[in-house]
């Protein structure tokens, strides 16, 4: 059996227009069309998955629900699936920050630099290692015949901070 992972990124929101940082903030897309997910919507008609994963955000699961309608129920939403917490730099702009030494810094090694209230990279890595590994495994358990159930999704979604993401 042959298993494929598609990684696909949400579409656009008025933060991405103005060029801020997300992160962890949860901004919805940009109304049909503008959302530029068409394209995507068009490719993946058809495609039969066995899992679907995504960001708890509204964005992604606005992206699922406009490119894969008949996809949502079986989502399985986690929160370690977010992009890198910015912190304090979330809504901002390279234009608004660009004067600052430790937004410099940063800039310039993102691995040694962390923005203030933000994630690490160490972390940021940490937490999406964490997840490729358990969907490693479930991919392997499925190329071996097995079938995720949906009350064994909790398994292969682990916990965070001690809660159970659903």
């Amino acid at each position: 059996m042959r298993i494929e992972w598609w990684l696909v990124r949400h579409g656009l929101t008025e933060w991405n227009v103005q060029h801020r940082y997300q992160g962890h903030s949860d901004p919805a897309l940009l109304p049909g069309e503008a959302s530029g997910l068409e394209p995507l919507r068009l490719e993946l008609a058809g495609v039969d998955f066995s899992a679907v994963y995504s960001s708890d955000l509204v964005r992604c699961r606005q992206t699922l629900e406009y490119a894969r309608p008949d996809l949502m129920e079986r989502c399985v939403a986690d929160r370690r699936l977010r992009e890198m917490d910015f912190g304090a730099w979330e809504g901002r702009t390279y234009e608004m920050m660009k004067d600052d030494a430790s937004y410099r810094a940063w800039i310039d090694d993102p691995q040694r630099v962390t923005p203030p209230g933000g994630e690490s990279w160490q972390a940021f890595r940490a937490r999406l290692e964490g997840v490729r590994q358990e969907l490693a495994a479930y991919s392997q358990a499925l190329a071996a015949g097995g079938r995720l159930r949906r009350e064994d999704a909790g398994q292969i979604r682990g916990n965070v901070d001690g809660e159970r993401i659903d």
